[in-house]
């Protein structure tokens, strides 16, 4: 996905390794969206999507199954409770308000019981993923059963 027309004075960061702000890389990034056609535009979402969805595949070590299992979560300043979407061996992710400060690497304790075995699940692991929806965490452990 390289650009050929960003080797240009106005855009030096494509040429070597300098540290940009994120501000800055963010604000040209948008005069190049900005000034693309709506095809251009499409094109690149598609890529963006395309390498996005890779990038998550590749680090999935167990395949996920979709649940609705409500969960008690809690860090050492906050305790919430929401819903868990998918989960796997390695993993799961919950779809949650931002109403609690959640930052990637912190550490959560998970209660939940699994629905099919009924079994109460006490597992803990480290956000790896915030999103508009919710968050991804990594068990510190693999789960024994999904």
């Amino acid at each position: 996905m390289k650009n050929k027309n960003l080797k240009s004075s106005r855009f030096p960061f494509a040429d070597n390794d300098k540290e940009y702000r994120i501000n800055e890389i963010s604000a040209l990034l948008i005069e190049l969206v900005v000034n693309m056609t709506e095809i251009e535009r499409k094109q690149l979402l598609n890529e963006l999507e395309k390498e996005h969805q890779s990038k998550y595949t590749e680090k999935r070590q167990h395949p996920r199954k979709q649940v609705f299992i409500y969960v008690n979560c809690s860090s050492h300043k906050y305790v919430f409770g929401d819903f868990i979407h998918n989960i796997s061996r390695s993993g799961l992710y919950i779809e949650t308000e931002p109403q609690t400060p959640l930052l990637i690497g912190q550490k959560l304790a998970k209660t939940f019981i699994l629905p099919d075995t009924g079994d109460l699940v006490k597992i803990r692991g480290n956000i790896v993923r915030i999103d508009s929806k919710g968050i991804g965490v990594h068990f510190d452990e693999p789960l024994s059963t999904t």
